[in-house]
């Protein structure tokens, strides 16, 4: 079962206490979810790609949705194996850092209507050649249905990620949603909520802020909301 904003995260100063909701951060969650949708949107943009790759798989191989996924994640990284043998040939030209070829990439996972998947790739890439990557994908997976284009502005991915995604990337088994090169984009993962000081002491509450609201209150302290964040403090005659 999910607990999503029901425990919070409490820091206690001199004379001021902070509190933040605890999320679960479950795709599944209906207050989570769009929190979700809204960072992979982000994180999808703030790769700078200037390439959309759409891959099928034939229904008819491997044995369930879940193992054709599988078959299809592999084929994937697979292409980029071959692709960066292959870089400047003419079908094949990636882009180069420190030296060496690379396609950095985010894929995410989408299941048709009949429960089969698809894999949706944002990459950086001079060129693939899309006859190259046909006849590939159908030597690995006997599916040469693919599809490339190009992205020509930041509002196209955002496009993009919502049209593919829904209201969730689909899961296939245990496997992940969506996954991204190390280099797909430069700067680290969204910050953490709360920017930890270390004269602050932290501890966690199964109270929700709507509970702890209600005791500061009625404990006769200050109570403030500033960016979805419950403040306290003790009263003027307190301090």
């Amino acid at each position: 079962m999910i607990f999503c904003q029901e425990r919070a995260l409490v820091k206690e100063l001199p004379g001021h206490w902070e509190a933040h909701a605890l999320f679960c951060n479950s795709w599944l969650c209906e207050w989570c979810r769009p929190r979700r949708k809204a960072a992979l949107i982000k994180y999808a943009q703030d790769g700078a790609p200037n390439t959309f790759i759409t891959l099928t798989v034939n229904p008819e191989r491997g044995v369930d949705p879940v193992h054709r996924f599988e078959m299809l994640a592999d084929a994937w990284r697979a292409v980029v194996r071959l692709a960066k043998k292959k870089h400047g040939d003419g079908e094949v030209r990636l882009c180069e850092e420190g030296g060496k070829p690379a396609l950095p990439y985010l894929a995410v996972a989408e299941a048709t209507k009949a429960g089969e998947p698809h894999l949706h790739i944002l990459c950086r890439t001079e060129w693939i050649d899309q006859r190259w990557l046909s006849a590939t994908m159908e030597r690995l997976t006997g599916s040469p249905i693919v599809d490339i284009r190009r992205i020509r502005h930041t509002k196209a991915v955002a496009f993009y990620v919502s049209k593919y995604v829904g209201k969730a990337p689909h899961r296939f088994g245990t496997k992940k949603r969506y996954w991204a090169t190390r280099d797909y984009r430069e700067r680290d993962d969204d910050p953490p909520l709360i920017e930890r000081e270390m004269f602050a002491t932290w501890y966690c509450t199964k109270a929700s802020l709507d509970d702890l609201e209600a005791l500061w209150r009625y404990s006769g302290r200050v109570v403030v909301w500033i960016d979805g964040a419950l403040h306290s403090y003790r009263r003027e005659k307190e301090r």
